[in-house]
């Protein structure tokens, strides 16, 4: 399964098509219109460059988001 954002810089590939999705509805995903799959890192292969956001009102964050930057 294949997957990109708007403009194309990042790809994202799957070996498999996720059983279900997570629709969180906290601000950061509500913005951004986020659904989350969960798999083993063997499975997943980005390619292109990403940028990322993390936390910084915690000590120890608990995600860190990867997106396009274009």
């Amino acid at each position: 399964m294949t997957g990109s954002c708007h403009c194309g810089a990042v790809t994202l590939e799957l070996a498999q098509k996720p059983e279900y999705l997570f629709d969180c509805n906290c601000s950061l995903c509500l913005k951004h219109g986020v659904l989350w799959g969960y798999f083993n890192p063997e499975q997943v292969s980005v390619l292109g460059k990403t940028q990322a956001y993390t936390r910084i009102d915690r000590e120890q964050p608990a995600v860190r988001v990867h997106f396009c930057g274009k």
